[in-house]
């Protein structure tokens, strides 16, 4: 996973064990996972400069909105995590598991709403007539949708038991796509991108997964337990 898309989730799961009289089956068990999604580092800073274009001519005064820079920040806020894992227990300590989890951020667009509203708002004509030209900006969300393998070890005391695992696989982060709507005078809205953009834009952006988590778990009855599971 690049820079750019880095996710912490702190997550809450409910894990179902399946079970049978079939030995093979008793080892394998199934986990379903709601919690949150914090951004970290540039994935969550909020920056409006460099997201600011001069219309390639440096003297212009206007300075319009180009897109978020990612790598400047991606101002990504508080989201979710829904996930599922199938693990099998290798040994009593040990397991293995396969993985799927989609992470959904908000991104916050209130900076560079603010910057237009205080600096590019009020615009003077050719004829030195003074008006304003109110913006909004909106943004599709992140979401990034991951598959990864794991293998862990887990120590059991009593009904508690205390788990780590480091897991590797793909990550596809969904390209965030904004629209900025003008009133000047009538409404006109701006899409990114922009259907005359002579270059393809993707909309999804593959990366390599990696990372560790940790865990806690607490087992309510033979087949149910729930556990507090953090990921990196």
């Amino acid at each position: 996973m690049n820079k750019n898309s880095l996710l912490l989730g702190l997550c809450c799961f409910m894990t179902i064990a399946c079970f049978s009289q079939q030995k093979f089956l008793n080892k394998l068990e199934l986990e379903v996972e709601i919690g949150a999604s914090i951004p970290m580092g540039l994935f969550s800073k909020s920056v409006v400069e460099p997201s600011l274009d001069q219309n390639f001519n440096p003297e212009n005064q206007y300075r319009e909105f180009r897109g978020f820079v990612k790598q400047e920040g991606g101002q990504a806020q508080l989201g979710s995590n829904l996930g599922v894992t199938l693990a099998y227990a290798i040994s009593p300590s040990f397991y293995f598991s396969l993985n799927y989890s989609r992470f959904t951020n908000p991104i916050d667009a209130s900076p560079q709403e603010n910057y237009f509203a205080a600096n590019l708002q009020n615009r003077t004509d050719s004829f030195g007539n003074e008006f304003q030209i109110f913006g909004s900006l909106e943004s599709d969300n992140y979401q990034a949708n991951g598959w990864h393998s794991g293998f862990g070890y887990r120590k059991v005391i009593a009904t508690w038991s205390f788990f780590g695992e480091v897991y590797l696989g793909v990550n596809q982060l969904i390209f965030p796509f904004y629209t900025w709507t003008f009133d000047s005078p009538g409404p006109t809205t701006i899409l990114r991108p922009a259907p005359f953009a002579g270059s393809p834009v993707p909309d999804k952006l593959p990366a390599f997964l990696y990372g560790m988590g940790l865990g806690l778990e607490k087992s309510i009855s033979d087949r149910i337990s729930i556990n507090l599971k953090f990921n990196t």
